[in-house]
């Protein structure tokens, strides 16, 4: 099938009449023989996250005795009976409800005999007979390489922290994007008429006209919004993989940190020409130039900012910043868990490369939360909906301890800004003096027990006036005898968000207001247009101990003054905090007091 050229480049296309899986095989060995040989992105991921184990290997494969081509035998087998130079394969799946075989403690011995291809469920036959089809022999799947059963999750405890290392120094993972359960399968049939692309010329008036290019399958629909991607495990398993091929419910997409491509577009585009797209001052929004056939062919393609920790890392020199880090937990948060005691297991092996990255020691990392991103880091906030974890999960101070997704406003760390005019940061009158957190068994990367954090900031005994008028809002702030109103001057708005849905629903129930204590972190100047804005943290009293206090949620607070009137009010608010003696540990002056939050 041939398309003209429409865009800058063109572009190759497969025809989908003629699509078998023999054909899509083919395609993978030329994407892997291309990343491997031709991507020093690719090559240097291990690298890049101080991963490169040449001899690593898992506890347990699944070893995987072929004749031509075809599985013959599969059984378990030990890691370490793998000869050097071998390479594994991993699989991303749902786990599903149904009771098909797991590795147990009752067919331990005979799986390592043989495990009978019959009663394998069919998603992870179908991974069997692909790496066959690749030649391989050596392939990792959880339910049959981690004994399910073990005394006090024994063996799952031991394992769960091995998978930072399990996942990078895979050869592949096959990611079993469009099935919702092991019955599903990789390889699927409907569809492929779709995801075909043709032209529109456009003669339309307004917009620009010109030759668009119209592609239904887009990477967001099929493989960012599959099945598997709302499971959260699977979040940390494509990102420390080298290389992830998903078979999607279209067709199969290839992803390393260099390139994403499919079938329908199997030469993909450079990954490092895509930053520039979202950028509002680059190629995409530039009015002066036209919108082409290609710049919507490279959002489709490109669709996912960050498909690896690799590609994440290449474009920061090497490193994770805060706001990066910010970004997966974002995506991280908006998967689920079957069990939300796994919050933070879940994502341990990202953290454990991360660190690496960072180049800190392992206690720097607190329940979910770096160190060295202190103060910033706790002004996460909580979707509308989230609830408390129904056991204790991790502090209050960090996004682990709530149910749901969390985010991170824009501007709310003092990195570099795309959407807006820099924020100048103009005072952080927050600092952490001390920080702890206790873990479980998993070490220093998995659950919690306990932990709290000491911090010195101004702290406000305010009143929070909210509104259900389109949707919650705050109508006005009370700190002592000062009561501001929303967008009335100096106020522009301030806009709380707490991190459980109850909280709303009583202060609703009481006169819609809240009493609380708000904690100052950051103040931000914005030149266009010209405000202040205070982002701190709104706390409650825990009235046993002195000076302690569970995070509730978030403020952030625009003020329309000069420079000159914020200074002063900001003395003025110092006036009106009405702390009372039990309110703190130390009194630091000048406003500041040091308290703790658990």
């Amino acid at each position: 099938m041939h398309l003209e050229d429409v865009g800058d480049k063109p572009f190759i296309f497969v025809d989908f009449s003629q699509r078998i899986r023999d054909t899509a095989v083919r395609e993978i060995l030329q994407w892997a023989n291309v990343c491997s040989f031709s991507h020093p992105e690719c090559k240097a991921i291990p690298r890049l996250a101080g991963l490169s184990q040449p001899l690593f290997r898992p506890t347990r494969l699944l070893s995987i005795s072929l004749q031509e081509n075809e599985p013959r035998h599969v059984k378990v087998i030990s890691g370490q009976l793998v000869p050097p130079g071998e390479r594994y394969i991993t699989l991303s799946h749902c786990w599903g409800k149904s009771q098909h075989l797991r590795l147990l403690k009752s067919n331990y011995d005979q799986f390592c005999d043989t495990i009978p291809l019959e009663d394998i469920a069919k998603t992870f036959l179908d991974a069997i007979i692909f790496i066959g089809k690749l030649g391989l022999s050596y392939l990792w799947i959880d339910a049959l390489c981690i004994i399910q059963d073990s005394e006090g999750d024994e063996d799952w405890i031991a394992e769960a922290p091995k998978m930072c290392s399990v996942y990078a120094n895979s050869d592949l993972n096959i990611s079993a994007a469009a099935a919702a359960d092991e019955d599903g399968g990789l390889f699927f049939a409907d569809g492929l008429d779709a995801a075909c692309p043709y032209t529109v010329d456009a003669e339309w008036s307004g917009p620009r006209a010109g030759k668009y290019l119209m592609h239904v399958p887009l990477a967001v629909q099929y493989v960012l919004d599959s099945p598997l991607s709302k499971r959260a495990w699977v979040i940390q398993e494509q990102m420390l993989a080298p290389r992830t091929v998903h078979f999607a419910k279209d067709q199969v997409w290839w992803d390393c940190a260099a390139v994403r491509a499919c079938e329908t577009f199997p030469q993909g585009r450079d990954s490092t020409k895509l930053t520039k797209l979202f950028d509002l001052d680059q190629t995409f929004w530039d009015p002066r130039r036209p919108l082409t056939a290609t710049d919507l062919l490279l959002m489709e393609i490109g669709g996912q900012q960050y498909r690896s920790l690799a590609q994440l890392a290449s474009n920061n020199h090497g490193e994770i910043s805060a706001s990066q880090w910010q970004q997966i937990l974002s995506r991280y948060t908006k998967s689920g868990l079957s069990r939300l005691t796994d919050k933070l297991v879940a994502i341990a092996g990202i953290a454990q490369a991360v660190q690496l990255l960072k180049n800190v020691p392992e206690a720097d990392y607190l329940a979910g939360l770096w160190k060295t991103d202190f103060p910033d880091c706790l002004l996460w906030q909580s979707s509308t909906g989230n609830s408390v974890c129904p056991q204790y999960i991790a502090p209050s101070w960090s996004w682990a301890s709530t149910t749901g997704s969390i985010s991170y406003l824009i501007n709310c760390s003092a990195e570099e800004i795309t959407f807006r005019p820099p924020s100048v940061l103009v005072e952080r009158p927050g600092a952490v003096l001390d920080a702890w957190v206790d873990n479980g068994p998993q070490g220093k990367f998995g659950s919690v027990t306990s932990g709290q954090l000491s911090i010195a900031a101004p702290i406000y005994n305010i009143e929070l006036k909210i509104s259900q008028e389109g949707g919650v809002s705050c109508k006005s702030i009370r700190i002592g005898h000062r009561v501001f109103h929303k967008d009335t001057r100096p106020s522009r708005i301030f806009q709380p968000f707490l991190d459980h849905t109850s909280s709303y629903e009583k202060a609703l129930a009481i006169g819609s207001t809240i009493c609380a204590y708000f904690c100052k972190i950051n103040v931000f100047e914005d030149p266009d247009p010209h405000e202040f804005r205070i982002a701190g943290l709104l706390l409650e009293r825990v009235t046993v101990k002195r000076g302690t206090y569970r995070r509730i949620g978030t403020l952030h607070w625009s003020l329309c003054l000069t420079r000159d009137e914020f200074m002063a009010s900001q003395k003025d608010l110092i006036v009106a905090q009405l702390i009372n003696a039990d309110d703190y540990i130390n009194d630091l002056g000048e406003g500041r007091f040091e308290i703790i939050i658990i």
